[in-house]
């Protein structure tokens, strides 16, 4: 599988995206709809503090999403798709600590798109942990009507 840097400006984006036509708008937004149903393990939104090393560098950070195969973590930095990363948190459930090494499969300026290659103390472990986080949600997040919010109150902003 080839890795893609994915380094995007919202503000050039948002920018790209009022300048378009509304054929253009809906094609983006058909598009958008697409990627979103190709996940194949539904995410589980939480706010999750976590400590994570990329490169022998440590910093702390939020994981917004979690799934058996990957999570997202806010970055106060921009870090080369490719990387390797050691995650760490605490569960909650166990008062133990869950340690992850993983992947950068995609960068932006503000966060990183992880996918897992092992777990520690055990797969096991994590697997009750996600079950127990999915089972107290009563939120899940629709991305695809996530994104279609934020393009429509920008273009109505910005045309006020």
């Amino acid at each position: 599988m080839d890795l893609k840097k994915y380094n995007t400006n919202f503000y050039e984006l948002l920018q790209l995206t009022i300048q378009m036509e509304d054929y253009q708008k809906d094609e983006l937004l058909k598009y958008a709809r697409i990627i979103t149903d190709k996940r194949k393990k539904e995410r589980n939104p939480c706010l999750i503090y976590a400590t994570y090393e990329i490169e022998k560098h440590t910093e702390n950070g939020f994981i917004i999403d979690i799934n058996y195969q990957g999570a997202y973590v806010v970055t106060n930095s921009y870090y080369e798709v490719g990387n390797t990363i050691i995650l760490k948190f605490n569960n909650p459930y166990t008062c133990r600590n869950l340690c992850f090494f993983g992947k950068i499969l995609w960068s932006i300026d503000f966060g990183i798109g992880i996918k897992f290659i092992n777990f520690f103390p055990s797969k096991r472990e994590f697997r009750c942990f996600v079950k127990k986080l999915f089972a107290n949600k009563c939120l899940k997040i629709n991305y695809s009507s996530f994104f279609e919010n934020i393009i429509y109150k920008s273009i109505q902003y910005l045309n006020n």
